[in-house]
């Protein structure tokens, strides 16, 4: 299921500026090639899949069947006209985790993209999963990674990210794992209505309004934001995970926020988040995951 969602990015900009140096290892199978998903209906210029081997180019119910955590995986970049960075983030159960990609274990998969691409990476689950459980896969595509949005004039919109959300099935009989973390307090939303998510730094009048571009913020601070999630017809409940850089970055102490929706409302709460203790420029990206405990009815999904 595609929905359309409205992104919110914004830059964490402590004091001191640090550049930060991430290795970019080759080794996938990578064609010169005209992607054939890139076609005039695309207007995002670039495409994205995951799959296993049994499931390629085949229909799919948002279900992988796995008989081992470490399974072979696959994800697929194709990138059209213009060179770009992209970045892949791997979640389980909502949490970030480590992933292998050519014999090495990483956080993010980076890819410089040439024009005209199409990449494909084999990758495998680096920790055990608790196979008494189903679990939850959530694979994130960002472009242009490397693009600051307080060096930009882009619009705050979902166009720079693509996601996918599947259930990892050991066993047909066997339950979702669920973390069992309460839902965050919340209030309606009753004065307007609206879709998707929204951070602000409203926290005293919770007004809808698009936040700055740049936050400042000295090391290890505490940031209070206001949010809003919703809107989303027939949804009861959602998770929104955030990133700092490009690492998962805690909400109000909790690797996600999970807030009750019942019946596509509006909700706006608090989120504080902490900045990170070395200095730089880090780019805040927040996603939302409608039903999160049913991943099978969005498995495609872009997210914001």
């Amino acid at each position: 299921m595609l929905n359309n969602y409205d992104i919110n990015r914004t830059v964490l900009s402590p004091i001191i500026a640090l550049v930060l140096m991430l290795c970019l290892l080759s080794g996938c199978n990578s064609e010169q090639t005209n992607p054939d998903h890139i076609v005039d209906e695309n207007t995002h210029g670039y495409y994205f899949d995951v799959y296993t081997a049994e499931s390629k180019d085949q229909p799919r119910n948002s279900i992988m069947e796995m008989s081992s955590f470490d399974d072979e995986l696959f994800f697929e970049i194709q990138n059209s006209a213009q060179e770009r960075q992209f970045a892949v983030k791997v979640l389980v159960d909502y949490e970030q985790v480590q992933f292998i990609v050519d014999g090495i274990e990483r956080n993010t998969y980076l890819l410089d993209a040439e024009a005209n691409i199409t990449k494909i990476c084999g990758f495998r689950l680096a920790e055990p999963l608790d196979t008494a459980y189903n679990h939850t896969l959530t694979v994130i595509l960002i472009a242009g990674s490397d693009i600051l949005t307080n060096k930009t004039d882009f619009e705050m919109s979902d166009h720079y990210s693509l996601s996918y959300n599947y259930l990892l099935q050991f066993g047909d009989s066997i339950p979702i794992f669920q973390s069992g973390q309460l839902p965050a307090e919340t209030e309606l939303v009753t004065e307007y209505q609206s879709e998707g998510l929204l951070f602000n730094t409203d926290t005293e009048n919770r007004s809808r309004v698009i936040p700055d571009r740049e936050l400042i913020a000295m090391p290890g601070d505490t940031i209070h934001l206001q949010y809003q999630v919703g809107g989303y017809e027939g949804v009861n409940d959602v998770v929104i995970v955030a990133s700092l850089g490009l690492e998962q970055g805690d909400i109000n102490g909790k690797p996600y926020l999970y807030c009750f929706t019942e019946k596509g409302a509006l909700v706006r709460g608090t989120a504080s988040i902490t900045a990170p203790m070395e200095t730089g420029e880090y780019e805040f990206m927040a996603w939302v995951l409608p039903n999160p405990f049913s991943p099978e009815e969005n498995e495609f999904i872009m997210l914001d």
